[in-house]
């Protein structure tokens, strides 16, 4: 994300200035707190022959938030159960009431058809969750 506002603030034609500010975790910001800092290093499906299936930094919405750190073998059904939070109505995406709930998610639905076999798969998320700060910019 702050990457994302340097290369936006980069972009922005003089005299537009895009100025960055932050809020700490655990700061009340009217009927919410702010949360912790969730921060992936990597996370990753690899096959029995040790391809990646499923790849955080080949697409990032692979992850679902919030996962919690994990190294695991598993199997296509032991790795089932650890779909993204239950479907949603069309249009609507309300942040779950269990979101900071300990979780591991994978989005592998279209990815899931290139798992071969049931396993075993290699299964690792590589995630942080610490206090630090949300940041945000306006121009």
């Amino acid at each position: 994300m702050r990457r994302t506002l340097d290369l936006v603030g980069e972009a922005l034609p003089a005299p537009l200035v895009l100025e960055r500010r932050a809020v700490p975790s655990g700061t009340a910001a009217y009927d919410w707190t702010v949360n912790d800092e969730w921060n992936v290093r990597d996370a990753w499906i690899a096959d029995a022959n040790g391809r990646r299936v499923v790849d955080f930094q080949e697409h990032n919405l692979h992850l679902v938030s919030y996962s919690v750190p994990v190294r695991a073998r598993m199997s296509m059904d032991e790795l089932r159960p650890h779909p993204p939070h239950p479907a949603r109505a069309p249009g609507l995406d309300p942040v779950p009431d269990d979101v900071l709930q300990a979780h591991v998610g994978f989005l592998p639905d279209p990815a899931a058809a290139r798992c071969d076999g049931g396993g075993p798969f290699e299964v690792v998320v590589d995630t942080t969750l610490e206090p630090g700060e949300l940041t945000y910019a306006s121009s």
